[in-house]
C-alpha cells in the first residue's frame, strides 16, 4: 500500500505529500486530457487567481498553457504569461537532493557518509539514534526526525540577522538533540528537517551559502534561472485569503530554502523534470545514470525515494512507475509528476493555496493525464 506523507499544521508545516494520490479514491472517471479545457474549470473558481500547466513528451514541453491574474483585485489586471515565476514549495526537495548527489559525484562525501562524520562539532550532542544515518535517509524521509525542530524559533528567523548559514547549523543543533519521532529506515515519516540537515551539510562541506551552492552546480548547468524566498513584488504574488500577500512573510523562514522555497518559470521547472527523465537513460546534464537511479530509488517499502515520491500502482488497469511530489508554503500549490520510462511528465502550479481547492484541481488533472 502506497503511504502518503502528508504533514498538517502551520504554514510551512503544510507541505503536500509526493502521493499523486492523496485523491484516488475519489473514484473521479478518467477521461482523455483536454488541457485547455480542464484549464478553464480550474480558471472559472474565483479563488484561484492563475494557474500554468506544462506537458512534457519526450524529453520536449508540447503543451504550456496558463490562465489567469498575478494579483487578484489589482486594476489593471495583469494576466499571467509563459514568462512568470511560480513558487514551487517542497518540488524543491528534488533539487536539493540532486545538488546531493552532484556532490557525492565530485568526492565532496558519499552516500553512506554518516552524520556523525558529516557534522562532527555536534556529534557529542547528536541523538545517538541519529549517529549512523546517512544522507539517503535524510532525503527519503527516514531518519525519524520531526518535521521541523522549533516552529517559534523558525518564526523568530524572520527578523533574525544572523547569518543564514550560522541559522542552519543551529537549526542542525536544534534537531539532532531532540528525540527521534519514529525508528530509523523504516515508514518515511515527512520531514522538512531532513533536507535543511543537508542543506547544512553541503554548506559546511563547501563553504559556500546553499543559494549559491544550489545555482552552481544544478541550476546553471541546466540555464535555469531560480529564485529564492517570496517571489518580487511585481511578479507572480501568492494569495491568503483571496488576497495577494507579500512582503518577508509570503513564503518560509530563510532557513528552510533547501528544504522547498523557490520560484521560477515553468520552463525552467520543465528543464529540471526533462533531465531527472533523461538521466535515468544517460543522457542527463547533471549526473551519471547511476546517481539518477539512485535519486529514484524507493527506500524499503516507504514509498519514498530521494526527494521523491513513487508510486507504481496507477493507473489501476496498467500501473506505470511514477515520480511525484507536490507542495505549497500556504499561498501557492504545485503539483510534479514524472512518467520516467515513457519520457512523459505534467507539471501545475497555481498562486492559491490554503482554503482553496487548487490542491484538489491539480491532482484531478494529474489523475486524468497519467490514466490515459
Amino acid at each position: 500500500m502506497q503511504r502518503t506523507l502528508c504533514v498538517p499544521g502551520p504554514r510551512w508545516l503544510r507541505v503536500l505529500c509526493s502521493s499523486l494520490l492523496c485523491v484516488a479514491a475519489s473514484g473521479m472517471p478518467a477521461q482523455a486530457a483536454d488541457l485547455a479545457k480542464l484549464l478553464q474549470e480550474v480558471s472559472a473558481d474565483p479563488a484561484i487567481p492563475a494557474t500554468a500547466i506544462v506537458l512534457i513528451k519526450n524529453g520536449q514541453i508540447v503543451q504550456q498553457l496558463q490562465q489567469g491574474v498575478l494579483a487578484a483585485g489589482e486594476q489593471p489586471a495583469r494576466p499571467v504569461s509563459a514568462a512568470d515565476v511560480w513558487h514551487i514549495g517542497s518540488n524543491g526537495k528534488a533539487m536539493t537532493a540532486t545538488l546531493m548527489a552532484r556532490l557525492v559525484e565530485l568526492g565532496k562525501l558519499r552516500w553512506d557518509d554518516t552524520l556523525a562524520s558529516l557534522l562532527p562539532e555536534l556529534a557529542p550532542r547528536m541523538h545517538p539514534a541519529y549517529r549512523q544515518l546517512t544522507i539517503t535517509d535524510l532525503l527519503s524521509h527516514r531518519a525519524g526526525l520531526a518535521a521541523n525542530a522549533d516552529e517559534a524559533w523558525l518564526e523568530s528567523t524572520y527578523t533574525d540577522k544572523t547569518d543564514v548559514m550560522a541559522l542552519r547549523q543551529l537549526y542542525a543543533a536544534k534537531v539532532l538533540t531532540q528525540a527521534p519521532i519514529a525508528p530509523a529506515r523504516q515508514q518515511a515519516n515527512y520531514s522538512n528537517s531532513g533536507t535543511i540537515l543537508c542543506g547544512a551539510i553541503a554548506e559546511r562541506l563547501s563553504g559556500k551559502p546553499f543559494e549559491q551552492l544550489i545555482t552552481e552546480l544544478v541550476f546553471a548547468p541546466l540555464g535555469m534561472q531560480v529564485g529564492f524566498g517570496p517571489t518580487p513584488a511585481s511578479a507572480n504574488t501568492g494569495h491568503k485569503d483571496g488576497k495577494p500577500i507579500r512582503g518577508e512573510h509570503a513564503s518560509n523562514p530563510k532557513v528552510m530554502i533547501p528544504a522547498g522555497d523557490m520560484y521560477m518559470t515553468m520552463q525552467d521547472w520543465a528543464a529540471f523534470a526533462i533531465d531527472q527523465m533523461q538521466g535515468e537513460q544517460g543522457l542527463g546534464k547533471l549526473l551519471q545514470q547511476a546517481s539518477y537511479q539512485h535519486l529514484h530509488q524507493v527506500q524499503g517499502d516507504s514509498g519514498a525515494a530521494l526527494g521523491w515520491g513513487v508510486r507504481t500502482d496507477f493507473p489501476k488497469q496498467r500501473p506505470v512507475r511514477l515520480l511525484m511530489h507536490a507542495g505549497s508554503n500556504g499561498y501557492w500549490q504545485a503539483v510534479v509528476t514524472l512518467q520516467p520510462d515513457t519520457q512523459k511528465a505534467l507539471l501545475i502550479a497555481s498562486n492559491a493555496g490554503e482554503g482553496t481547492q487548487a490542491e484538489a484541481y491539480q491532482m484531478q488533472i494529474a489523475m486524468t493525464v497519467f490514466s490515459e
